[in-house]
């Protein structure tokens, strides 16, 4: 009797162990594809952010959709009124900058051809600037566009430079390319996300 008690007590105590390490494993891995959603989930939102800001202002600023006009101020959602705004042309000739809504001609021949492309827009959010969507970014974010925002074949290309959102340091470089219509492909290279810890 006691033999039989002692096996049955063993066979518990193995099967016990059993669902323990299997749990734990289990566990184990919830957690690292949890973090890695989580991981994902961060990485997404941010490049997410990084196209809202850039299309916002491809979109909204004078000269890209409409003439240049000195006296209108975009309104927007997620650029800061504090981020400096520049339009230039591929050889760096710098010719309207937006600051606090207030955009300013440097070049007056931008008026008789505002679409000028391609075209480099900086926006410019020197050590802290914080959005009405309340995150503070601060950094670069270039966007240089082949052509018109809305014209198929356009080619826009995100690049950042020491650019952070709420102290979340996003590196990488987000190529959209209008293919056809209502058709947008993404490709994001070199992504990277550090947190204020240096966890990446």
């Amino acid at each position: 009797m006691k033999k039989s008690t002692l096996t049955l007590v063993l066979a518990f105590a193995l099967l016990g162990g059993m669902v323990f390490t299997t749990s734990s494993c289990k566990k184990s891995r919830l957690n690292k594809e949890t973090t890695t959603d989580e991981d994902n989930s961060l990485a997404e939102s941010s490049f997410d952010d990084v196209d809202n800001v850039a299309s916002e202002v491809a979109v909204k600023e004078e000269g890209v959709k409409s003439k240049m006009d000195p006296s209108s101020s975009p309104d927007y959602t997620f650029v800061a009124a504090c981020a400096i705004v520049t339009h230039a042309d591929s050889s760096g000739l710098v010719y309207a900058t937006t600051t606090n809504g207030v955009t300013t001609i440097s070049d007056s021949s931008i008026l008789a051809n505002p679409f000028r492309f391609p075209r480099i827009i900086t926006i410019d959010y020197g050590t802290g600037c914080t959005g009405p969507d309340g995150r503070v970014r601060k950094g670069k974010i270039k966007v240089t566009l082949s052509n018109r925002f809305w014209l198929v074949g356009t080619v826009i290309t995100h690049e950042l430079d020491n650019y952070y959102v709420n102290d979340h340091h996003v590196e990488g470089t987000r190529t959209v390319t209008h293919a056809s219509t209502d058709v947008w492909q993404v490709v994001v290279t070199g992504a990277k996300i550090t947190d204020p810890d240096g966890k990446t």
